[in-house]
């Protein structure tokens, strides 16, 4: 994550105060989701002292992810760091929509990580068990000591 939050100034009254959460590494982004974002809590860092109550809209971009995620959040309890600056808890909304998205988001970085393939993975060969030609035609490899009537090519590469 490149920084914890970056916060505009105090709105005027009456307008949400902006948020904006970036992750560029998929281990922390799912330390995040597991502690505070699938139970509805965002906690953050803001410069000045906000009023409990005080409305909220956070962007939080995961890594890896073609779109941002938006939800409008309630400062639930703030307190003053040793800093200087203040820990806030937020509550937010998550839409059934953010929820199939964020469900999807996470089951694929899981899926990733244990893999050995996260967002941060120059590697774009084909590994596994289906290898495709480009053709959607697809083989699998033979069965350790069984031949295939059908030449495997290797890793990468497409049945012939």
């Amino acid at each position: 994550m490149s920084t914890p939050a970056q916060n505009d100034a105090v709105p005027e009254s009456g307008q949400p105060i902006l948020s904006r959460m970036r992750f560029e590494d998929p281990h922390k982004f799912l330390e995040f989701y597991e502690k505070q974002l699938s139970r509805g809590i965002v906690g953050l860092r803001h410069p000045h002292p906000i009023a409990p109550g005080s409305a909220f809209t956070v962007i939080i971009s995961p890594p890896g992810a073609p779109n941002h995620l938006q939800l409008e959040g309630i400062a639930q309890r703030v307190s003053l760091r040793a800093d200087g600056a203040y820990r806030l808890r937020l509550s937010v909304t998550r839409t059934p929509l953010d929820e199939a998205w964020l469900d999807g988001y996470v089951a694929g970085q899981r899926a990733a990580i244990t893999h050995g393939q996260t967002s941060e993975n120059t590697d774009t060969s084909i590994s596994g068990s289906v290898i495709t030609d480009g053709t959607g035609s697809w083989s699998t490899p033979p069965a350790p000591g069984r031949r295939s009537r059908r030449r495997w090519a290797g890793r990468g590469g497409a049945a012939r």
